[in-house]
């Protein structure tokens, strides 16, 4: 399950034009190109570090962030500002 940042709904809107809902996301998720798997590491010192997770979809020109770990769409990129 992952939940709608404030963030990525206001880019969403702006980007798409219409409405997001978690069932896009997963759709996305699922059926999109993984451009980055989210991933739990640790830099040399110990420090500890998460990459997002970055999907594509080629249908909708669009790319989202999630955090995977909070469970969280946090960004939306598209070409339209």
């Amino acid at each position: 399950m992952v939940a709608l940042s404030r963030h990525f709904q206001e880019n969403w809107r702006r980007r798409v034009g219409n409405e997001p809902t978690v069932a896009m996301v997963q759709e996305i998720m699922q059926q999109g190109v993984i451009v980055q798997r989210a991933r739990s590491l640790q830099t040399l010192d110990g420090r500890p570090f998460r990459t997002l997770g970055i999907y594509w979809s080629p249908e909708m020109d669009i790319i989202v962030s999630i955090d995977e770990f909070k469970g969280m769409a946090v960004s939306c990129l598209s070409k339209r500002d």
